[in-house]
């Protein structure tokens, strides 16, 4: 594929989505072909249980659009953003919004851990999760560390599973004799990494992610494909790279 090809394809994508409105809604039939398992961890949320994490997929049952649920495809991979609030697998659920993280929002407040606000911060710790550590679709340490990871960083401040005794803040924390366990071994290597990374050079990958919210399931976060690194521009880039786009489209079809 060229250069000119590459550029054209990039500008249609910029024009679909300064077109579109900045949320939409989902319907989808979401499973867990691994399973679930059991991630154990304290937390200040009086959630006594440990909570279940499962790899989720969904497959969409409705129509895009209009919104940026149009980036999402029909095979998609969720996460979840509560503990006290199930999803449930197999079956069809429907989100009432899809927003952009980039977005600020805050999910519907579920039992014990809601309502959370992604501010800039924990906005973009997020996103570089999802643009540096994104699991293998089928491999369940990964996904089970990577979701962990997401807790920490969605319900607590500090990125680190270790307790500080100090903080009466400290919202979630693995005990001490489980945290070289395979999961949260690797949870953490992930934390650390985002940790160092925002303290500088701030260099690490970003992906753009939505949140799917409704009171009524659990919310989840899914990474909008081919947005590694930059991905989609943000409105104001848009709205400057649109005509540019269109130009240029315009010329391409001239020199057919």
């Amino acid at each position: 594929m060229s250069f000119r090809r590459i550029a054209a394809l990039s500008l249609v994508s910029v024009a679909m989505l300064a077109a579109s409105a900045r949320a939409g809604m989902v319907t989808a039939n979401f499973s867990d072909p691994e399973g679930i398992d059991t991630i154990n961890f304290d937390n200040s949320f009086g959630y006594t249980t440990g909570p279940d994490a499962a790899i989720v997929n969904a497959t969409r049952t409705d129509t895009p659009g209009p919104g940026v649920d149009t980036l999402l495809p029909t095979d998609f991979r969720v996460f979840c953003t509560e503990l006290g609030q199930d999803i449930q697998v197999t079956a069809v659920s429907t989100f009432a919004n899809v927003i952009p993280l980039s977005d600020n929002p805050s999910t519907d407040p579920g039992p014990y851990t809601g309502p959370v606000t992604f501010d800039p911060v924990r906005a973009a710790n997020v996103e570089k999760l999802f643009g540096s550590f994104y699991p293998n679709p089928t491999d369940t340490t990964q996904n089970d560390a990577f979701q962990l990871a997401l807790w920490e960083i969605v319900f607590d401040n500090d990125l680190s599973l270790v307790q500080d005794l100090s903080d009466p803040n400290d919202r979630l924390w693995v005990d001490p004799s489980q945290l070289s366990t395979p999961v949260n071994s690797l949870a953490q290597s992930y934390l650390t990494s985002i940790k160092n990374d925002d303290a500088g050079p701030n260099s690490l990958p970003l992906a753009n992610v939505v949140l799917l919210t409704d009171p009524n399931v659990q919310d989840q976060l899914a990474l909008i494909p081919g947005t590694v690194s930059g991905g989609v521009p943000e409105p104001t880039t848009l709205a400057l790279l649109l005509p540019a786009g269109l130009m240029m489209l315009r010329g391409r079809r001239r020199g057919r």
